[in-house]
């Protein structure tokens, strides 16, 4: 029997019992907003879970967590499943970062992570039907759902209580040099101590939950205990690093999406006026500006049309220091020459209108993202591009 329905309406550990006490077999989707979550059952047991658009339920980024493989690691396999389209964990496992049995445990604490992350949802769409299976190649675990079930409600009851004493996400944490015990003795867990020793008075608290391996609620549950003993406490408001880093991201991106808009719209123009013949002015300013900027190696197709993703990779390879200023350095050097050569093959007056065209394209898309513009100047280094080509 399949069913669907709204989590307003019907809780999600209320799905779980009904998926365990009927011994289902099949596929449970849920989705919230861009969140899409995947748990497939036999016999009522849950086999396998899978998360897109959440960091945090990747298993990448619990290997990551947890000390298993570094950076350079995970990007190396991430890029070779976009190129292959293959599962990740069987990527791992041939270039050797884990072996089967690792990986095996590793899933499991995955697809517990997916599964109680889903107690905290209050709202979103679920469907279930019957006898769907996972993929072939998939690596399954065997779950009680009644342990996860209560396992999930013990984590989510004990979450309510703890959180009224968390401190807000953005604010520093740091030890207390002599703190006045309320007992002889302390005796820590080891996650306790594990999360005390990330403490350093450079870190917010949303920087411990995020690079702590042991998982949301184990960490905040250690530091609503740190901060009970008195062995922490907040500091000053801060922005964390994982906040610092999202907009960097989204500032690349946008970026990227910026300069994509100014080449489509100059290609428009000039092709009003050359047809195919436009091909040779794009390419011949393209391979120019590829050799004196590397970064630009690969990003565009046909001279113009820019890969957005593939920069944004090429991008990740510069260091984080100088990386957005090499971006723009080169994407503004690229539509310079594309009007320097525009201007010496059509003219001044095709390049005003390109020019104009350009700015309207994209004074669009930093209006939508105003905030960003402003902290960064964007407007002001793309038009410097424009300025330089006038003169």
């Amino acid at each position: 029997m399949s069913f669907a329905g709204n989590l307003k309406t019907i809780s999600f550990p209320d799905i779980l019992q009904l998926i365990s006490t009927g011994q289902k077999s099949g596929r449970l989707l849920a989705t919230h907003a861009s969140q899409r979550k995947e748990l497939f059952f036999r016999n009522g047991n849950l086999i396998s879970a899978s998360s897109s658009n959440t960091e945090e339920d990747m298993i990448g980024n619990l290997l990551l967590r947890r000390g298993k493989i570094t950076k350079t690691d995970l990007q190396k396999a991430v890029s070779l499943q976009k190129q292959s389209g293959r599962l990740i964990g069987a990527i791992m496992l041939e270039l050797g970062l884990l072996n089967k049995a690792e990986l095996t445990q590793y899933l499991k604490t995955q697809v517990e992570e997916i599964v109680y992350n889903l107690f905290s949802w209050s709202e979103g769409e679920f469907s279930f039907q019957d006898d769907l299976k996972p993929p072939e190649d998939q690596i399954l675990v065997n779950l009680d759902t009644m342990n996860l079930i209560m396992e999930g409600t013990r984590r989510i009851d004990e979450w309510m209580e703890i959180r009224k004493s968390l401190p807000e996400h953005n604010r520093l944490l740091s030890h207390v040099l002599q703190p006045a015990l309320k007992q002889r003795e302390i005796t820590l867990t080891s996650e306790e101590y594990q999360v005390l020793m990330m403490v350093d008075g450079q870190k917010s608290y949303s920087d411990i939950m995020e690079t702590s391996p042991l998982g949301d609620f184990v960490t905040a549950k250690a530091v609503h205990t740190l901060l009970g003993q008195s062995l922490i406490l907040p500091g000053e408001v801060t922005e964390s690093k994982k906040e610092l880093r999202q907009e960097s991201e989204q500032l690349l991106v946008l970026v990227a999406k910026v300069y994509s808009a100014a080449y489509t719209a100059l290609e428009r123009i000039v092709a009003r006026k050359l047809g195919m013949g436009k091909s040779k002015i794009f390419h011949d300013s393209y391979q120019n500006q590829k050799g004196l900027h590397p970064i630009l190696a690969g990003a565009l197709r046909d001279g113009y049309n820019l890969d957005q993703e593939y920069l944004l990779q090429q991008a990740g390879q510069v260091p984080s220091e100088t990386r957005l200023m090499r971006l723009i350095q080169a994407l503004n050097s690229l539509l310079f020459q594309y009007l320097k050569v525009v201007s010496n093959a059509l003219g001044e007056n095709v390049v005003r209108l390109a020019m104009a065209e350009v700015k309207k394209e994209v004074t669009l898309l930093l209006l939508e993202n105003g905030e960003l513009n402003k902290k960064y100047s964007l407007e002001t280094e793309i038009f410097t591009a424009l300025k330089m080509a006038e003169l």
